[in-house]
C-alpha cells in the first residue's frame, strides 16, 4: 500500500506554478517582464511593492540558470531599482549592486557596470553620503562617454543606464549634467520605439526641469528659472498622449489629475485656481519624494495667486514637516528650495525680514550656488580624467584579449602563467577542449560556433572563482589558471565546468560537453611542460569518452582519473 502523499501548501503550489512559466519564457521575454513589474511596483503601496520584489527574484534566479551574462545582468539591474524604491527593501539593494558591478566587470559589460556606479551613486545619496555619490556618478559618466553609438549596442539598455544617471545627477543638483544625458537617453529610446520607457523618461525629464527651475529661482536668476518651468510645460504636452496610452491611464481624468509631477509641471508654469483641487488631490498619491515636494510647492503658489496665502503656507509648512526625515533625505536641493518657499510665503503674511537677514540670505544662496557649480566641475573633471585612463587601459587591454570572447589571448596567457608559477605556493593549471566542436561548424556556420564558443567561455568563466583566470588558448581550446590551489580542489573546480557546459540550452551551448585536464605546478615548473601535461591529461579525458576531467601527474607519477561528473 503505498504512502499518502501531503498535498504541498497553496504558497508552494504558486511559487512553483511561477517557476514553471518563468521558465517557458524567452531570454527577451524574461527582460520585459522585469520592465514591467519596475513600472507597475514604483507607484504601488508597501504591500504590492514587496510583492513585485518578490516576483522579480524569480525572474533574477531564472536569469542564473542561462547563458547569457547580458540578461542576468539586467535583471540584476531591476532587482536593484525596485529596492531603491521601496523603503522596507532599501538594505537588500547593496548585495545586488556588489553582485551587478562584479558582475558586468568580469564579462566586460561596460554599459551594465556604468548602470551599476549610477545606481551606487543614488544608494549613496539615500545613505546621506554625497560625496560618495559624486565619485560614483562621475564613474558612470566617464563609462557612458566612451561608449559607441546605438548600432553597436542594445538602445534599451543604455537608455535605462543613462536615465538611471540622469536621476542621480538631478538629485544631486548638476542639472546640467543631468540634462545631457536625458537628451542622450531620449535618442536612444527614440530608436527602440518603446512608449513605456518614453513616457518614463519623459517624467524625469520633468523632475529635472522642475528641480532645476527652483534652484536656479534659489540663486536669483528668475527669468532662466521661468525659462525652465516653460520648458517643463511643453514636456508635459508632449507626454500627455503617451500617458493616455499607458497601463497607468486609470480612468477619463486628464493626465494632468493622475500623474504628480505633470499637474505640478503645468501649475508651476502657470499658477491658478484651476490646479488647487487636482494638486490637493494629487498631494495624496504622490509616493516619489520629488514628486511630493513641487506638488506642496505648486499647490502653495496656486493657492497664493488666489490670495490664500494662509493656505499656502500651511500647506508647505506641512508638507516641510513630513519630509524633515527619512525620505526628505534623498531630495537635498528641492528640500531647499521647499524651506525657501516656507520662508517666501510666510514673509507675505507677516511682513519682510530684516535687512541682515535677507543679506545674509542672500550671501547664503550666493555662496551655495558657486560652491556647487564647483563641484560639478570637479565632477566633470573626474569624469574626463577617469575616462582618458579607461582609454589607455582599452588600448592595453585590446592587446592582451581575444576579440571572440573577451578573455586573455594566448600572449597574456605565456605572461600570467610566467608570473604565477614565479610567485611560488601551489597553483593548478587546466587545459579544455569543446568536444565535437567541429560537427557544430560543420552542421551549422562558423557564426553558430563563434556563439558555442562564447557561451562556453561564459560558463567556464562563471563557474571557477573571482580569482581564477580562464584564457582562451586557441581554436577550440582553454586554458584555467586557479591560484593557491591544490590538485582535488582544482578538479572539483573544474567539474563544476564541465556539468555548466553540458547543461547549456542547445540553443546555446550546441550541445557540445568538454574535456578537461587538470595538473598541479610550482615554482620549479617550465610553463611549457606545465601545459604539456594538462594537455596529456586533456587527451585522457577525451580518449575516455569526453565529458569529464581527468588529474593529470606530476613528472614520473601516475595519473588520477576523475569520476564522470554525471
Amino acid at each position: 500500500m503505498g504512502v499518502p502523499l501531503t498535498p504541498p501548501a497553496r504558497g508552494d503550489v504558486v511559487a512553483q506554478t511561477a517557476r514553471v512559466a518563468v521558465a517557458a519564457t524567452s531570454d527577451d521575454e524574461l527582460v520585459a517582464r522585469a520592465r514591467e513589474l519596475l513600472a507597475r511596483t514604483q507607484r504601488e503601496r508597501p504591500a504590492a511593492q514587496s510583492a513585485g520584489v518578490a516576483a522579480t527574484d524569480l525572474l533574477v534566479a531564472e536569469a542564473r540558470r542561462r547563458p547569457r551574462p547580458d540578461v542576468l545582468g539586467r535583471l540584476l539591474r531591476y532587482a536593484a531599482v525596485i529596492r531603491l524604491g521601496t523603503d522596507s527593501h532599501l538594505g537588500q539593494a547593496d548585495p545586488l549592486l556588489d553582485e551587478l558591478t562584479t558582475h558586468a566587470t568580469r564579462h566586460r559589460l561596460p554599459v551594465l557596470l556604468a548602470d551599476a556606479h549610477a545606481l551606487r551613486a543614488r544608494r549613496a545619496v539615500l545613505a546621506g553620503s554625497e560625496e560618495v555619490a559624486l565619485t560614483d556618478a562621475a564613474t558612470a559618466l566617464a563609462l557612458v562617454s566612451d561608449l559607441p553609438g546605438p548600432d553597436a549596442q542594445d538602445e534599451r539598455a543604455l537608455a535605462s543606464t543613462l536615465t538611471d544617471l540622469g536621476l542621480v545627477l538631478t538629485q544631486l543638483g548638476a542639472h546640467e549634467l543631468a540634462d545631457e544625458v536625458f537628451e542622450r537617453s531620449q535618442w536612444f529610446l527614440m530608436a527602440t520605439g518603446g512608449s513605456l520607457e518614453l513616457l518614463v523618461n519623459g517624467l524625469n525629464r520633468l523632475r529635472l526641469l522642475l528641480s532645476w527651475a527652483l534652484r536656479l529661482e534659489r540663486a536669483g536668476h528668475a527669468e532662466q528659472a521661468s525659462e525652465r518651468f516653460a520648458a517643463a510645460a511643453g514636456v508635459g504636452r508632449a507626454v500627455e498622449p503617451l500617458w493616455r496610452r499607458s497601463m497607468f491611464q486609470a480612468d477619463d481624468r486628464p493626465p494632468a489629475e493622475q500623474c504628480a509631477v505633470l499637474g505640478a509641471a503645468f501649475a508651476l508654469a502657470d499658477p491658478g485656481v484651476r490646479h488647487v483641487a487636482p494638486l490637493r488631490h494629487l498631494s495624496g498619491l504622490a509616493d516619489v519624494t520629488s514628486d511630493r515636494i513641487v506638488v506642496a510647492i505648486g499647490l502653495g503658489r496656486s493657492l497664493e495667486r488666489c490670495g490664500r496665502h494662509a493656505e499656502a503656507v500651511g500647506v508647505v509648512t506641512a508638507a516641510r514637516e513630513a519630509l524633515a526625515t527619512g525620505a526628505g533625505r534623498t531630495e537635498p536641493m528641492l528640500q531647499l528650495a521647499l524651506s525657501r518657499e516656507v520662508a517666501r510665503l510666510q514673509e507675505e503674511l507677516t511682513g519682510p525680514v530684516t535687512d541682515p537677514i535677507r543679506a545674509y540670505a542672500t550671501a547664503l544662496e550666493t555662496e551655495m550656488w558657486a560652491l556647487r557649480q564647483a563641484r560639478i566641475a570637479a565632477m566633470r573633471h573626474q569624469a574626463d580624467h577617469l575616462r582618458l585612463t579607461r582609454e589607455h587601459g582599452a588600448v592595453a587591454a585590446a592587446a592582451r584579449s581575444d576579440p571572440l570572447t573577451g578573455l586573455l589571448n594566448r600572449r597574456a596567457l605565456d605572461e600570467l602563467l610566467a608570473r604565477s608559477l614565479a610567485a611560488g605556493g601551489v597553483c593548478a593549471v587546466a587545459l579544455l577542449d569543446v568536444d565535437g566542436f567541429k560537427k557544430v561548424n560543420d552542421r551549422h556556420s562558423h557564426a553558430v560556433g563563434d556563439e558555442v564558443l562564447r557561451s562556453v567561455a561564459a560558463a567556464v568563466r562563471d563557474a571557477l572563482r573571482s580569482d581564477d583566470t580562464v584564457a582562451r588558448y586557441g581554436g577550440d581550446e582553454f586554458v584555467a589558471v586557479l591560484p593557491d590551489t591544490a590538485l582535488p580542489a582544482a578538479g572539483a573546480a573544474l567539474e563544476r565546468a564541465v556539468r555548466a557546459v553540458a547543461e547549456l540550452p542547445a540553443g546555446s551551448g550546441g550541445g557540445v560537453t568538454l574535456s578537461a585536464g587538470v595538473v598541479a605546478a610550482g615554482q620549479d615548473d617550465d610553463p611549457v611542460a606545465v601545459l604539456g601535461r594538462a594537455d596529456a591529461a586533456m587527451y585522457r579525458a577525451k580518449r575516455l569518452g569526453g565529458d569529464r576531467v581527468e588529474l593529470g601527474a606530476d613528472p614520473g607519477g601516475s595519473a588520477t582519473t576523475m569520476p564522470s561528473p554525471r
